[in-house]
């Protein structure tokens, strides 16, 4: 019996590994190879800022959570400070990462490390400009442009941008299969639109993370502030 399970185990793992592979970019002509670059790295923060979200989480019980998260990035020194709160404004989870993850205070079900460090990392994809080298440039689709980075982990990070202005980041592993995807748009029910009023931020972040233990969240912009 357990030489049945460890084949069939075996063959999972063969199967879900084997069966990747990266979409096709069309390598940008010399004069666009530029302005594509710089519209990727335009997408993130230069500078410190919060942020304050309406929040929906979709957890991998499936237990559905609203509340209110309030983010402080410092791309310069890549640190992150983050919070959730309930509406009425009790603490239900905060930390922090500065060159090591510290947890201020977690209430179930944000009690776990699991969750702070999916939440840092989402926050990383999603705030910071990828880590890692930029290995090609160029277009998905007539409509889409990408810039494609290797990290160092192997894994791999494709952002996106489009002629709307919204734009995805697909992350993969190191066999090329997709572990998250970050969807931002900049028009929403909230209609925040882009605006300096918003720090040119997107209106809504939609973030997805596939698989058994997947999880997804919808962070709406409430407030973007210039901490001090």
């Amino acid at each position: 019996m357990n030489h049945a399970k460890n084949f069939f185990f075996a063959v999972f793992i063969i199967i879900s590994t084997s069966c990747c592979s990266l979409p096709k970019i069309q390598k940008a002509a010399d004069f666009r190879y530029e302005p594509i670059e710089c519209g990727c790295r335009a997408l993130f923060p230069k500078h410190r800022i919060q942020l304050v979200h309406s929040l929906t989480s979709i957890l991998p019980n499936g237990d559905i959570h609203v509340a209110i998260g309030v983010t402080t990035i410092s791309p310069e020194t890549e640190t992150i400070h983050c919070a959730i709160m309930t509406i009425e404004g009790m603490v239900l989870f905060e930390a922090e990462y500065n060159q090591k993850m510290t947890i201020h205070r977690s209430i179930p079900p944000f009690d776990s490390m699991t969750f702070a460090q999916n939440i840092m990392d989402d926050i990383r994809l999603a705030l910071f400009k990828p880590s890692g080298a930029l290995i090609n440039v160029g277009h998905l689709t007539p409509d889409a442009d990408i810039c494609r980075y290797k990290q160092i982990n192997g894994r791999t990070v494709d952002v996106m941008t489009y002629q709307n202005g919204d734009w995805e980041i697909h992350q993969y592993n190191s066999y090329y299969k997709l572990i998250k995807t970050i969807r931002a748009y900049y028009s929403s029910d909230n209609n925040h639109g882009i605006s300096e009023k918003n720090g040119r931020m997107p209106s809504m972040y939609e973030i997805t993370t596939p698989g058994v233990f997947g999880y997804s969240l919808k962070l709406e912009l409430m407030e973007t502030r210039q901490p001090s």
